[in-house]
């Protein structure tokens, strides 16, 4: 029997990534426009950015570690039910309509765990994530551009598949994003194959991350210093795309060397579990959009401290759902806690596609059922044979 293998550091990364994202929306909730332009905020805000690729690596990551410790290759009806868990928490993360189609950020990590399930039985996981990891990287930066001017007159729309456009409704692309979720799926499984020697030798793990974080940052100088424009939204320019697998050594450098160095009690302050990390996601937003409603603009100090309230009461309550979460998969009526959730949800879906609600209670009830999706992912749902 496979034992299973857990890192703490991954939990302090979906910590990190839960931080980054916090920041990254509050400051652009509450800087002006002006302050925004500043050299320190456009800094922070330009690091914190980088919160999407840090959640979707370690999407890869986990993904590798959990399939690499089953050794099974049968689909889990259990993987197929959180990632379209997620799918429709996606949905109320959009203008709720039956007549749109989209995929915004917890919709992508749910399909990316589908591609990784779906592989999964054809037995040649890692060779198809590295074909598509080509794939994808020759569609968007190579052949992409190359066809770009001939399929603006031909084929327009084809660009935004290619991910040389922005595709309507969909914050996250697969071409080119699945490259960082890809990416830490092989990453995840080498670290897995290496786990023992990993385990006795995180003095010289942490030393070559800080080599290649080095190497990395000297890179995105370089890039600056080029004038390269480093572009996020959608479609993601090449500088930043690079940059992304800089950030991602950063982080896993911090993590290691916080595990290694600093008391467990800070790293597990810091460190967030699998349904606590996707839990703060609703939770944060929902709690910027409390404050912008209710209190006037902020002064740039005031949204230091607002940062600082918003991501104290994001942890507080994104480990309150998952400690409720599990409370409900294990009590003696757990199953029927859990279909009572799924009729409530359907409901939801139907009031939402229609019947509608005015913007202040569609808020409200957006939230409640993003929450109410967190709470059913611990679901034990099992495929027939």
């Amino acid at each position: 029997m496979s034992t299973k293998i857990y890192w703490l550091e991954l939990d302090l990364l979906r910590g990190f990534a839960v931080i980054l994202m916090v920041l990254n929306h509050a400051g652009f909730a509450f800087f002006p426009e002006e302050v925004q332009a500043q050299p320190a905020v456009s800094l922070l805000l330009f690091i914190t950015s980088f919160a999407p690729i840090l959640f979707f690596f370690i999407t890869g990551f986990g993904i590798a570690l959990s399939q690499y410790s089953s050794k099974s290759t049968q689909i889990q009806g259990g993987t197929i039910f959180k990632a379209s868990a997620l799918i429709l928490a996606d949905y109320y993360m959009r203008d709720i309509k039956f007549s749109t189609v989209g995929m915004d950020f917890l919709g992508f990590i749910g399909c990316s765990m589908l591609f990784f399930e779906l592989i999964k039985p054809l037995n040649k996981t890692l060779v198809i994530s590295s074909i598509t990891l080509l794939l994808i990287v020759a569609l968007r930066y190579f052949l992409g551009p190359a066809i770009k001017s001939d399929l603006l007159v031909s084929n327009p729309e084809l660009l935004k598949y290619l991910g040389l456009n922005g595709l309507d409704h969909s914050s996250y692309w697969f071409v080119p994003w699945l490259a960082y979720p890809i990416v830490g799926y092989l990453s995840g499984t080498l670290c897995a194959a290496l786990n023992p020697w990993i385990q006795k030798n995180k003095a010289k793990v942490i030393f070559v991350l800080f080599a290649t974080s080095c190497v990395g940052i000297v890179f995105g100088l370089i890039f600056a210093h080029l004038d390269m424009v480093f572009f996020r939204w959608r479609t993601l320019s090449i500088a930043f795309f690079l940059s992304g697998f800089t950030a991602i050594t950063v982080a896993m450098l911090l993590a290691f060397i916080f595990v290694k160095f600093t008391a467990p009690l800070f790293v597990n302050i810091l460190s967030l579990r699998g349904i606590s990390s996707l839990a703060a996601v609703p939770l944060h937003y929902f709690i910027i959009w409390l404050i912008t409603s209710l209190i006037p603009p902020p002064t740039i100090f005031a949204t230091s401290a607002y940062m600082v309230v918003i991501l104290g009461i994001t942890y507080f309550g994104a480990n309150l759902v998952n400690t409720f979460a599990q409370k409900i998969a294990q009590s003696q009526h757990g199953r029927s806690y859990h279909h009572v959730l799924f009729v409530l949800l359907f409901v939801s879906i139907v009031l939402f596609g229609v019947v509608g609600f005015t913007p202040e209670p569609l808020k409200v009830t957006i939230f409640i059922c993003q929450l109410a999706v967190c709470l059913i992912l611990p679901y034990r749902f099992k495929l027939r044979a």
